[in-house]
């Protein structure tokens, strides 16, 4: 069993200096254990919960299902536990995946590098038993894998989230100097003072003197839900256009499932990504 299905803990990345905003946001999204780490949380969940934070969180940009944790000294070992892995148990041979990777205060420290290992050992898994690899993809793979080495410290995981959240899937192609839509959601909650209410939609807590006969401004006003969607909040396309609903058929859903849930059959035959 994976780390995940042992403890049903996860960890959601978050940008540098919106911890704060990032906990209360949790709480709103119904997780009640959780801990802070630098620039993200640990927290337990179950299915509903995992999949309501990836569908409505305004500020994460990632939330990863740990699957191993080892020390990790060198190449080698990094190597050899990444072969260890059932990489069938999430990607067929004939899908595609990217590694992301990031490392600090390690003997490795080259974060390229790192993920350049991971991805040869499930190429190398998938050839050695089945004469087949898989494709890697950095833009639209099938599934992400996450490696995060921090003090000689690794941990493999899987992206529940299906790429980055900030991307929300209509924006594909980025422009000079941009706002990240995780920043501007945040300064709409933290500055303006926006806050999700229990419908899912989003309120401002500051409202205009009734004296006020001035243009009201976006700060004295209720923060409509459309404006927080097109900044911020998951849209329903989805990270690199995948509907959540396709990604959480995909974590829990048995593949006999789907097509009665979608009422269609899926694009692709992929395991589930997350089991019981």
């Amino acid at each position: 069993m994976y780390l995940y299905q042992t403890n049903s803990e996860y960890y959601a990345q978050i940008s540098d200096g919106l911890e704060e905003l990032g906990r209360k946001e949790l709480t709103w999204l119904g997780v009640r254990q959780l801990r802070a780490e630098h620039r993200g949380f640990h927290f337990k969940a179950d299915h509903e919960t995992l999949y309501r934070v990836n569908y409505k969180s305004r500020l994460f940009t990632r939330v990863l299902a740990p699957l191993v944790s080892f020390p990790c000294h060198d190449e080698k070992k990094l190597y050899d536990m990444a072969r260890s892995i059932e990489w069938s148990d999430f990607i067929s041979e004939t899908g595609s995946f990217a590694v992301f990777a990031h490392v600090s205060d390690s003997k490795i420290n080259n974060s390229h590098f790192a993920s350049l290992k991971v991805k040869d050992a499930i190429v190398d898994q998938f050839r050695d038993k089945t004469g087949i690899r898989p494709n890697v993809d950095t833009k639209f793979p099938d599934v992400w894998f996450n490696l995060h080495i921090r003090k000689n410290r690794a941990v493999l995981s899987l992206d529940t989230s299906g790429g980055s959240l900030h991307r929300r899937g209509y924006r594909r192609e980025t422009v000079e100097a941009p706002m990240q839509e995780t920043v501007a959601a945040a300064s709409l909650i933290g500055v303006v003072g926006c806050t999700p209410a229990e419908n899912g939609t989003t309120t401002s807590s500051k409202r205009r003197p009734r004296s006020s006969r001035t243009t009201p401004s976006i700060a004295a006003t209720s923060c409509s839900s459309s404006v927080v969607s097109s900044v911020g909040t998951s849209a329903r396309a989805g990270a690199f256009g995948m509907s959540p609903w396709l990604i959480f058929r995909r974590i829990t859903l048995p593949r006999g499932l789907r097509k009665a849930a979608s009422g269609r059959a899926p694009r692709r035959k992929c395991r589930p990504w997350v089991s019981n």
